[in-house]
């Protein structure tokens, strides 16, 4: 008798937050960890079969590898510490073969023909389209703000939640480093009959810069592109209201340690996302979830989950400001 869909989200949910369970899942999907860095240019070429884009099936092959951390790499150090963020940016620069600057998160395309036909819908993959439409599903319904709201979105990409939020009614921000995706969101909202201001900034830059105050932030599988998440996470107090909220949706923050997440926060060692640095030069970072809510409470935060039991989408976190850091009015 199958399990009810609720029941088995449950299941998965209390799997993921045991690292032997975890390690044991991995041992019997026949998920293969990789002692050498250089070993990914073979996994690669293999996944892609001569394709150029990554598609629900290649993903699901580069799903079955993933690497250990380097012998060399010491990750003892504390998380909050500069030299444990020396070693991650250290083992990013090995996977991608070169230094990080914000430069390397740019998506080049061509914006006349892909204005009209954008990801996911570009993909004409139903696995990429639900399971987006559900992850920013999932967002909406949870987010509790009064109507004409002042919402920021870091990194909003394509344009799809920033699009939902502006059609909303928000008073809607877009803080973005990409040329391409700043010309595209400003064509939808033109289209949509909507105005959203848009600000061409790294975000670390932006929160630790601006004197605006806003309702809301919304990360939407942006954060985890963050430099600097610690510094991130301090700078939020600077343009979130007391009473506002942070939203973070469809972003890579484990419960327990993984495989794939064997430290506080760091590289992403699973093999969808080494190739994306590897070969785009992408950040991609993850959080224990334990680290994630010690920075936001360092900082002055609360962060409560909305634990998700639908296939394809991530728990939400949602971050307050504590009483004792409310600034008196």
């Amino acid at each position: 008798m199958a399990l009810h869909p609720h029941a088995t989200g449950l299941l998965r949910a209390i799997a993921r937050k045991s690292p032997l369970l975890n390690a044991l899942a991995f041992k019997l999907r026949g998920v293969r960890g990789l002692e050498d860095i250089n070993e990914l240019d073979a996994c690669f070429l293999a996944a892609l079969g001569g394709e150029r884009e990554v598609n629900p099936e290649i993903m699901a092959k580069l799903l079955r590898i993933y690497l250990k951390p380097p012998a060399d790499a010491d990750f003892s150090l504390d998380p909050f510490s500069a030299g444990y963020t020396a070693a991650q940016k250290r083992l990013y620069s090995r996977i991608a073969k070169k230094s990080y600057h914000t430069d390397n998160e740019s998506t080049p395309f061509d914006f006349e023909s892909m204005k009209d036909d954008f990801f996911p819908y570009s993909t004409k993959s139903g696995v990429y389209v639900g399971d987006q439409l559900l992850s920013h599903g999932f967002l909406i319904r949870n987010m509790v703000l009064p109507p004409g709201a002042k919402v920021v979105e870091f990194g909003p990409g394509w344009g799809n939640t920033l699009m939902h939020l502006a059609m909303m009614g928000f008073e809607t921000t877009a803080v973005e480093v990409n040329k391409p995706s700043i010309d595209l969101i400003r064509y939808r909202a033109k289209l949509h009959g909507r105005s959203v201001r848009i600000v061409e900034s790294d975000m670390v830059e932006f929160a630790q810069a601006s004197g605006e105050r806003f309702d809301a932030a919304v990360f939407v599988g942006c954060f985890h592109h963050c430099h600097n998440p610690v510094a991130m996470i301090g700078y939020l107090d600077r343009i979130i209201a007391d009473h506002g909220k942070v939203y973070f949706a469809d972003e890579p923050i484990f419960p327990s340690r993984s495989p794939v997440m064997p430290y506080p926060w760091g590289m992403r060692l699973d093999g969808n996302s080494l190739y994306y640095t590897r070969v785009w030069g992408w950040l991609e970072m993850g959080y224990q979830e334990g680290f994630f809510r010690e920075a936001f409470r360092r900082a002055g935060w609360t962060v409560d989950a909305v634990r998700s039991t639908i296939r394809g989408v991530e728990d939400l976190y949602i971050a307050r400001k504590t009483r004792a850091r409310r600034t008196p009015r």
